[in-house]
């Protein structure tokens, strides 16, 4: 039945090839045929190649003559069996996506293989190991085999035919027959085959003569794919139809080629994906006739594929019978990302359909109709041709972080220079409006600061994996992580431990087998022939196969030990650590090219059953023209049984009428199609024109447009390394934002192309070139990211952003919301990172090239005896060592340097580069240049730059009108730019580790206790402060709120300082230790002995507090009028963590030019804070000392007590206009000295393998620069080191909520004169005033005591709302010991109003001194100290 097909729809495009598609630059051109060199696999210092794929040399494609894609160099004679008209087909996105698991439960055990296999077989994709699940590699990508079958039918418009006399020779219909799966060898081929066009390079990974030595030798002699040139009269078949034959197969998916180009450049896919038809024919029957060409004619085909009957498990709707619980045909749609149309008109019956848990069949299908053949013209309309022309005018080229950053860019240039229509100008409003929404949907200035600064972070490629941390489930009501027992804890301790030890053991055997790896290819790529007979000693292969195997060892019991205690510790959950960061490579982004997709590529695929096919069951009577031939056509293709079944054969016959019933009318046509246009309950094709829709172009028309599909990009640069010494780590002016940003810039003073330089920047160059593909994801995902927005943002919030007017009709509103998406995606750009770039610099290289393993899809990597050596120098257990870090090669001696007197080694980056080439190619090989290849000299390409990229620029010349930027290269006119700036960045895998410090008890064994990071329950706090506007001082209370001290201006020394704890008793033995009090100490010892350190202090958190924002809510409003807001003082930790060990030269070219820096001896300054982003919370901060750490004793020490902070110094943004002592620094002085200094770490491999997991973690703890930080408890303290993304850290919020419901405010006041009764006699020992307990609510405090005096007896205060406050009055009283001793306590007394207006009253008069104390804690709810 054709209900058990489904019909899946594809993009076909053609292609002219002909003499007038080779032009001079600028116009479009035709590439030559560069093929997978797959000689390049052998083990043969003569062969090997980092990629098997060289780029494209255009020098001389313009002319017809020295193109070897059509011109035959040898003989000079014209390709004449090129020309024609070549069709490629876009397979659909099922095909092109594959499945991989992890492999790993939660815990990090690996996960049964059977699970995996059972997920991907309801899945439908291929089983990696029917049999055995010994063999399977979960994290390998398995994708769906591609359909091996494609019927190509194609209708001659007969009378466009010529010459004339030809029409009598040909047919107007003809059907092709490819075979891609058929696998054939060079010697199997005839002379008639064309290499390069009729058939496909292979990589046979099935072949069994892979297991020989000799095996990867004969992989240049492989290709696949097969055309049959009559489908309906196979010559080699005694002239009868196609038929399936027993001849060699492989299975062919996007990726089993080892090209990543394989699946959609024509080039390479031949007889694949695609196929030429040269429009040839037979003049006459005479024998010896030789075929010719046809002058011109037009032309549509058709093309439908399907998977044959050997490989119908294949089939994407292919349900496997012996599954257990075997999946719905529904749910499989889904799994293929595809829907099914609900224009039907049996509802019912696709109903049923989807139900059902039987396989059924697929037939992709795709057409294109009236393609214009011609053997010397060129089509109408070229459409590379405008781009090429564009491109030499123009320029218009980008160059930015992110694909974002790259279009805004591009636009906001080109705005300033008026040369942009105003749709772009509304849209260039809009992105930037919605660029910062993008993290941060809220409206204020600080907020789009806040989010201008987490865009950045994007510049940053997160690691794959930076490790993991375990904690305990669940949290208290107060939102405090769950404090475990103390055997809970010493578990979790040793679970952190041993987990931390894990991942840096993991992420070094990950380095350690590629330089395994490297080993392996340096010695191949240069081995010398007599080696196989006397093979040299390698001692340094059996040490580094040594190191990898132990290092297996270490992760293999490590994670054993960590499933052990986490099975233990039961209640725990795993979470990621914080990432490691690498610089993105730069983004390149070229205007004038719309993405060549179809832009609903990436959406659900549309398909059909076989009864929505848009077609009568046969050719209606009375078909004009030649089409009246084509019902007898379709019968014979039918009859002839092409198709492996009755089902496929009825579904594409009816296709086939369909191609029929949807072709545009010839001229002078009058045909009415029976079924195109009406509503019968039928679906036309995805792919077919829908009437003038203009979003979706041209989609199965040619429309005598020559099709421009861009595929691959390939560009090259020259980058000049500028030395670190030369850069400034400052702040400068952020473009368009009126915000600045921190960031490194050339120094001033530096002129980058003075030729006094003694050893000029200029000599230290490398040339960097690279690949890369364009894909559909750019774009789109641009446009998803900002749909997701729209409808994840508040209405109210965008239409502020967007300035739409909110009141205007909701269809209206709606309308201007879909525009900004529906311009998204016609927005004529594609940009795609410059991948290489980095590599290039580490002597690394990138592409495809041989391995020594191989791997078949979805199993493990298997050793390949034939990579081995016939040397044997590298056994097979070394090899197997290596797994899958076999990506990138070592330059080894293959790239060379000349005479340059630098290392090409460069572990961070920090330089400019400017662009020698940048090549576009399409998928058809047509190629336009921004640079024109043919010049052996270029002309310089000036791209527009991204801020974070851009050169600084020179003071403005003597009579010059703009200024030239700061490049190692002048002398381009009007301050014009060609070179991208690129700021210091470490090239590869690094992390801020920001902590917050504290330090355990003292101890006899450990009497200076060593820094570590606060656990999730350890409040990070040692001590707050809050100003006392009334008595210009600053209160200082415990971590937990407790009062500790004041220190005050004023008296003899200039500062006053009361007695600790006072006016409340001191905390009871054992609640406080010096632990706790030690820092706080030190501080107020400063203060006491300078008061003007104590003076600038109270300035600076004055302007500080200004700078913060608000409290939040539930801090009482009014109480900043009376006392400043509560900071932290918390020590903090910072430190720079390379992932693994320092990357190395991998040049042999280069060994005796030392690398100019090593990463190990950067010094990256790090800047804490920020006074111009209201959202960063630093007040000032003081250099700590760091942990001391003995390896021999392998013992780790802290600072003696009280000496945690070199407290001589604030160092702050803030600086008071008038400042009195010494001890204020500001961070910002031009000299950067106040930055605090990082310097990458990494602990190396061998230690790993030696110390113990504790130990491991001593060291890292010991690498922690320490910093005594003053902050606001709401707001995240800021990082911002410039070769990795702004580090934040913020105070948990249930640490400042617990203090606060303790602290409480209060200011001396006195003397007052006052005539109630007099306080002295009214001592109460029970009303003394003690912190042992929390406040409790006013309401249950009694009158008369804590609440508002009974009337003329509290101590009267003028305009104050006496219920919220009470009197501390102190009493020298007996301190009860026996002794006559006496002490002071203190009393809470009420309060009560005091009339304003001036009268005499009875005495007695009393002088009272004391403390006016606010009853509500500092939280602001309503409660006050417990008298005791």
């Amino acid at each position: 039945m054709a209900d058990g097909i489904v019909c899946v729809p594809m993009k076909l495009d053609a292609f002219l090839l002909n003499p007038s598609t080779c032009n001079a630059w600028p116009r479009a051109t035709l590439a030559p045929i560069t093929q997978p060199n797959y000689t390049f696999l052998r083990l043969d210092a003569n062969y090997i190649q980092p990629d098997v794929l060289p780029h494209i040399d255009l020098h001389g494609a313009a002319n017809v003559d020295s193109n070897d894609r059509i011109t035959d160099l040898g003989r000079g004679d014209l390709r004449n069996h090129r020309i024609g008209v070549y069709l490629h087909w876009i397979l659909p996105r099922v095909y092109r996506t594959g499945t991989a698991a992890t492999g790993y439960d939660s815990f990090g055990a690996p996960k049964d293989p059977s699970g995996e296999l059972a997920r991907r077989a309801a899945a439908g994709y291929p089983s990696a190991a029917p049999s055995s699940t010994s063999n399977v590699d979960q994290q390998s990508i398995v994708f769906r085999n591609t359909p091996n079958r494609w019927l190509v039918i194609r209708r001659l418009q007969m009378l466009t035919v010529k010459p004339p006399v030809a029409q009598k020779r040909l047919k107007p219909f003809h059907a092709f027959l490819v075979e891609s799966d058929r696998l054939q060898n060079i010697q199997t081929l005839d002379n008639s085959v064309d290499l390069q066009v009729d058939v496909t390079p292979f990589i046979n990974g099935y072949d069994a003569n892979l297991n020989n030595p000799d095996g990867l030798a004969g992989q240049a002699e492989i290709f696949i794919g097969n055309t049959f040139q009559d489908a309906l009269n196979v010559p080699s078949l005694g002239g009868v139809p196609w038929k399936e034959q027993d001849v060699t197969r492989v299975p062919v998916s996007v990726l089993n080629s080892s090209n990543h180009l394989f699946p959609d450049y024509v080039p390479h896919n031949g007889s694949v994906f695609s196929m030429l038809d040269d429009f040839t024919y037979l003049p006459d029957d005479k024998p010896g006739t030789k075929p010719t060409k046809l002058q011109s004619a037009t032309a549509s085909y058709q093309v439908i594929g399907w998977h044959s009957d050997k490989n119908i498990a294949d089939d994407p709707f292919f349900i496997d019978p012996n599954l257990t619980n075997p999946p719905t045909r529904n749910s499989r749609l889904g799994t293929n990302k595809m829907v099914l149309s609900t224009k039907v008109s049996s509802p019912q019956n696709v109903t049923d359909w989807l139900s059902q848990t039987t396989s059924a069949r697929t037939l992709c299908h795709g057409s294109m109709y009236s393609v214009e053949y011609s053997l010397t013209d060129p089509p109408k309309i070229i459409a590379a041709d405008a781009l090429g022309n564009l491109l030499s005018k123009a320029a218009p080229v980008a160059v930015g972080t992110t694909p974002l950053d790259s279009v805004l860019s591009f636009v906001g240039a080109h705005i300033k220079l008026g040369d942009t229509d105003d749709n772009e100008n509304i849209l260039f409003k809009d992105l930037k409006a919605l660029q910062t929404l993008l993290l941060k949907q809220e409206e204020t200035t600080d907020n789009q600061y806040e989010a201008n600064d987490i865009l950045s972070a994007h510049n940053y490629a997160p690691a794959k994996n930076s490790g993991f941390s375990w904690h305990l489930s669940g949290q208290n009501p107060e939102g405090k992580p769950t404090q475990p027992t103390p055997a809970q804890l010493s578990l979790l301790t040793e679970l952190n431990v041993l987990q931390e030890a894990l991942d840096l053991a993991t992420r070094d055997l990950r380095l350690e087998r590629w330089n395994l790896w490297s080993l392996w290819w340096k010695y191949y790529s240069q081995r010398p022939t007599e080696s196989a007979a006397n093979p040299p000693a390698h001692p340094e292969n059996e040490a580094q196969s040594k190191l990898v195997v132990d290092l297996g060892n270490k992760v293999t019991d490590l994670q054993q030990q960590v499933n052990n205690k986490a099975a233990a510790l039961k209640v725990c959950e795993k979470g990621a650590r914080n990432r490691f960061y690498s610089l993105r490579d730069p983004t390149l982004l070229v205007s004038g090219i719309s993405s060549p997709w179809p832009t609903d590529f990436t959406d659900n695929l549309l398909v059909r059953l076989g009864s929505q096919i848009v077609a009568p069951l046969s050719v209606p009577v009375g078909a004009p023209n030649d089409w009246s031939q084509f019902g007898t056509f379709v019968d014979q293709v039918h009859s002839a049984a092409i198709l492996p079944n009755t089902a496929l054969q009825d579904a594409a016959k009816r296709l086939m009428i369909e191609f029929f019933e949807l072709h545009p009318l010839d001229p002078l046509e009058t045909f009415t199609s029976s079924v195109k246009g009406s509503d019968v309950g039928v679906v036309t094709p995805l792919y077919h024109d829908q009437g003038g829709d203009i979003k979706l172009g041209p989609r199965d028309t040619w429309g005598s447009i020559q099709p421009w599909f861009p595929l691959f990009l390939e560009w090259e640069v020259h980058y000049y390394h500028i030395p670190f010494e030369k850069w400034n780590f400052e702040q400068v002016d952020a473009p368009d934002s009126g915000a600045t940003r921190t960031r490194y810039g050339i120094q001033p003073e530096v002129d980058l192309d003075d030729p006094k330089e003694p050893h000029p920047i200029k000599e230290n160059v490398r040339t960097l070139s690279g690949r890369v593909l364009i894909l559909p994801q750019p774009s789109f995902s641009l446009k998803n990211t900002i749909d997701q927005l729209v409808l994840s943002t508040s209405k109210g919030v965008l239409l502020s952003a967007l300035k739409i007017n909110a009141g205007d009709d909701p269809a209206t509103v709606q309308a201007e919301l879909d525009a900004i998406s529906d311009t998204i995606s016609e927005l004529p750009f594609l940009s795609a990172p410059m991948d290489g770039f980095t590599s290039h610099l580490l002597t690394q290289a990138q592409g495809a090239h041989i391995k020594p393993g191989k791997r078949m899809p979805g199993q493990a990597l298997a050793v390949l005896p034939s990579a081995i050596g016939d040397d044997r120098v590298f056994d097979k257990n070394v090899v197997s060592q290596m797994g899958n870090e076999t990506g990138n090669t070592p330059y080894a001696n293959q790239v060379t340097f000349g005479d340059m007197p630098y290392s090409p080694f460069k572990p961070v980056t920090h330089g400019q580069f400017c662009f020698t080439k940048l090549n576009i190619i399409d998928k058809f090989g047509q190629a336009v240049s921004a640079i024109n290849p043919a010049n052996l000299t270029p002309k310089p390409l000036y791209p527009v730059i991204s801020e974070y990229y851009h050169p600084q620029q020179l003071p403005l010349a003597t009579g010059a009108i703009v200024p030239n930027p700061n490049v190692v290269v002048k002398g381009d006119p009007d301050g014009r730019c060609r070179f991208v700036q690129i700021p210091p960045n470490i090239n590869q895998d690094a992390r801020v580790n920001a902590v917050f410090l504290t330090r355990d008890e003292p101890t006899a064994a450990q009497p200076l206790p060593p820094w570590r990071p606060a656990l999730e329950w350890e409040s990070p706090i040692w001590g707050w402060m809050v100003v006392n506007y009334v008595e210009e001082g600053v209160q200082f209370f415990l971590p937990d709120g407790t009062f500790y001290r004041e220190v005050r201006l004023g008296g003899v020394k200039g500062t006053t300082e009361p007695p600790k704890w006072k006016p409340f008793g001191q905390p009871a033995n054992g609640q406080v230790t010096p632990l706790g009090t030690s820092q706080l100490d030190s501080l107020l010892k400063k203060f006491d002995k300078d008061p003007n350190y104590l003076r600038d202090f109270i300035a600076v958190i004055n302007l500080g507090l200004d700078a913060v924002p608000a409290a939040p809510t539930d801090y009482a409003n009014y109480l900043p009028a009376i006392i400043g807001k509560p900071l932290a003082l918390v020590n903090t930790g910072w430190s720079l963590e390379l992932a693994t060990d320092p990357l190395t030269n991998q040049s042999f070219q280069s060994l005796d030019r030392p690398v100019e820096k090593a990463v190990l001896d950067y010094k990256f300054p790090l800047r804490l804070g920020d006074p111009d982003r209201v959202f960063d919370g630093l007040i000032g901060f003081y250099e700590g000392t760091k942990n001391t750490y003995n390896p021999k004793t392998q013992i780790s020490q802290g600072p003696v007590l009280g000496a945690e902070l070199s407290l001589d110094y604030l160092y702050t943004h803030f600086i008071p206009t008038k400042v009195s002592g010494t001890s204020i620094k500001a961070i910002d002085e031009d000299n950067s000295t106040h930055f605090i200094s990082l310097q990458p770490y990494k602990l190396n491999n061998h230690i790993v393998l030696t110390d113990t997991p504790e130990d491991l973690h001593a060291q890292h703890n010991s690498q922690y620069q320490v910093v005594g930080a003053i902050i606001d408890p709401y707001t995240s303290l800021h990082g911002y080191t410039g070769v990795q993304p702004i580090t934040s850290l913020k105070l948990p919020a249930w640490s400042v909520q617990l203090a606060l419901k303790r602290m409480t405010a209060f200011f001396t006041l006195g003397p007052l004169l006052i005539t109630t009764p007099n306080p002295q006699t009214r001592y109460d020992p029970t009303l003394t005033i003690s912190q042992t307990a929390l406040p409790v609510r006013v309401p249950s405090i009694k009158a008369g005591t804590n609440a508002t005096a009974v009337p003329g007896t509290g101590i009267p205060i003028p305009a104050m709302q006496t219920a919220d406050w009470q009197w501390l009055q102190p009493y020298f009283v007996d301190d009860g010991t026996g002794t006559g001793k006496k002490t002071t306590q203190w009393n809470g007394l009420g309060v009560e109003p005091l009339e304003n207006s001036a009268k005499l009253q009875d005495g007695p008069y009393t002088a009272v001194e004391g403390y006016l104390q606010l009853k509500q804690p500092l939280d602001g709810e309503g409660m006050a100290p417990v008298n005791a």
